[in-house]
């Protein structure tokens, strides 16, 4: 994560530099910076509003003129009055009131400058023509997203609130509404924009809306809204960076145009919630896209590797801890070394059809070159496995250097593990601890959020790896907890059972569902 911070940091440095923002600035000086109560009230009269000045401030700082019958937004702007008043004549060496020959207090007029309030006109705009205003310099995304219905169905998931595609006017490419609870996407951009746009958004609610938040963080003084842009484009960017797509021709720009200066403090205060908020978003969305891709495991299969009356083939592919091990080795170095080639160290991936005139050659080809939009794991490589069923008869192959080996070993630890229950805690120990010898029951050698949290503030710098999995083994806590816990049913099952023996039910210690006030 530090290194992808590192790299936002610069390139929004790089930005601050550039003769295009220095234009952009010096043009940005002269709006008028309006009071928060100015501000609502265009906001109201024209939500989508970005740039506001008056008919003459148009057209002489601007070269702009007003588009003819646009109707202005009215705002309420000072003015300055004089008026004359009497006052008690105070002595300039004593400051005392000066008394008349009749003993009262001496009167004098005084002229004093005063100041009111009336309403005005302004413009957006979108209002006006002429001249163009200069740009921060960022663009659009363009271009695909590999595997993006995948990956936009898992952000829905990931999202405190709903997500709906609509027709935005203006500049925007998106918004969280705070007082719908909900976030809306503009339509027909591209898919790299829009799982940009999303995630942005999905930042927003997560980290600026209070109604969201616990109490501890309620607690907390709000972000004013520089802060707050910057750090949901800054949790964007490190996601996607995270998920190999690069957002830097817009992020960069966006973060630079919300700073308040090429110090970039927003960013700087704000790198611990936004390697936090990252790790968060992209923990949820790994588990999501592992729950969407079993769950069309469980749609399209009888059984794993087999769909009924077809001939099929499967992928595996190794896990991540896996991976450091014997990832892309060739099968004869495995075995000089005496390592098996074992499902327990794979992960499901694919199934689909295998055509009589298909060959092992023609998956390696479609997978390195004309990859399915629902696969989500890399190019077909060494150490991958493929299972093939035809005629009722099942075989493992293992990628090798060169062409295909059979495994039969594999296909009986398949066989044998399918018939075996999943143990949800080692599965979870497994993807926790640092080694598999250390698959005890607990997971316990993986730090916690609250951990890091205090590590961080103590000035240690936090990777997003760690956030990564400290996040993984509290969830995985506490799923462990939940596992252990006894339902209602099955201790009154076991109550029953006792007393039929003549024996007395055990006494179950209290619940304790409230906190107590002391």
């Amino acid at each position: 994560m530090q290194e992808i911070t590192d790299k936002l940091e610069q390139g929004v440095k790089e930005i601050f530099e550039s003769d295009q923002f220095k234009e952009y600035l010096s043009t940005m000086s002269k709006f008028y910076d309006y009071s928060i109560n100015n501000s609502m009230l265009i906001f109201l009269q024209k939500p989508d509003a970005s740039h506001v000045a008056g008919f003459r401030a148009w057209e002489k700082k601007f070269d702009r003129h007003v588009i003819k019958g646009q109707k202005g937004l009215k705002i309420i702007a000072p003015t300055k009055f004089k008026v004359l008043e009497k006052e008690n004549k105070t002595d300039p060496k004593t400051g005392k009131p000066v008394i008349g020959s009749d003993g009262k207090p001496v009167k004098e007029t005084v002229e004093k400058e005063m100041i009111g309030y009336h309403t005005v006109t302004v413009f957006d705009v979108s209002q006006t023509y002429g001249k163009e205003l200069p740009e921060i310099p960022m663009s659009m995304l363009s271009g695909k997203v590999p595997n993006y219905k995948r990956f936009f169905d898992a952000l829905e998931k990931v999202s405190p609130v709903p997500i709906d595609f609509e027709t935005i006017e203006g500049s925007a490419n998106g918004y969280y509404s705070f007082a719908d609870k909900r976030i809306a996407i503009k339509k027909d951009m591209s898919e790299a924009q829009t799982i940009k746009t999303t995630i942005h958004e999905i930042s927003h609610a997560k980290l600026h809306d209070l109604d969201l938040k616990t109490t501890e963080d309620k607690q907390k003084l709000p972000y004013d809204k520089q802060t707050r842009e910057v750090q949901a484009e800054s949790v964007a960017y490190c996601v996607c960076q995270h998920y190999g797509l690069d957002t830097s021709s817009y992020s960069f720009g966006y973060v630079a145009g919300w700073s308040s200066g090429k110090e970039t403090a927003e960013l700087k205060a704000s790198l611990n919630v936004i390697r936090k908020t990252a790790a968060e978003i992209i923990t949820d969305v790994d588990a999501q896209i592992a729950t969407l891709n079993m769950e069309q495991t469980q749609e399209s299969e009888k059984a794993p590797g087999l769909i009924e009356n077809k001939d099929t083939f499967s992928i595996y592919q190794l896990t991540d801890k896996a991976t450091e091990k014997y990832g892309f080795i060739s099968l004869n170095s495995l075995r000089a070394d005496g390592v098996a080639v074992d499902p327990a160290n794979y992960r499901y991936l694919y199934n689909g059809e295998f055509p009589k005139d298909k060959t092992l050659e023609d998956i390696y080809v479609r997978f390195n070159l004309y990859r399915p939009e629902n696969f989500i794991g890399h190019s077909l490589s060494v150490s991958d496995v493929i299972v093939t069923q035809r005629d009722g008869m099942e075989k493992a192959y293992y990628v090798d250097r060169f062409g295909f080996t059979e495994v039969p070993d594999f296909m009986t630890l398949l066989q044998e593990q399918r018939q075996t229950p999943i143990n949800p805690l080692e599965t979870a120990e497994k993807s926790t601890e640092q080694n598999y010898n250390m698959i005890d029951g607990q997971i316990n050698n993986t730090p916690t959020v609250d951990e890091l949290e205090k590590r961080a503030k103590a000035g240690e710098t936090i990777s997003i790896t760690e956030i990564i999995k400290a996040n993984k083994a509290d969830k995985a806590r506490a799923a462990s907890k939940d596992e252990k816990r006894p339902s209602i049913r099955a201790q009154l099952k076991k109550d029953k059972q006792s007393v039929a023996r003549g024996e007395r039910p055990a006494q179950q210690p209290k619940q304790n569902n409230k906190e107590r006030e002391v």
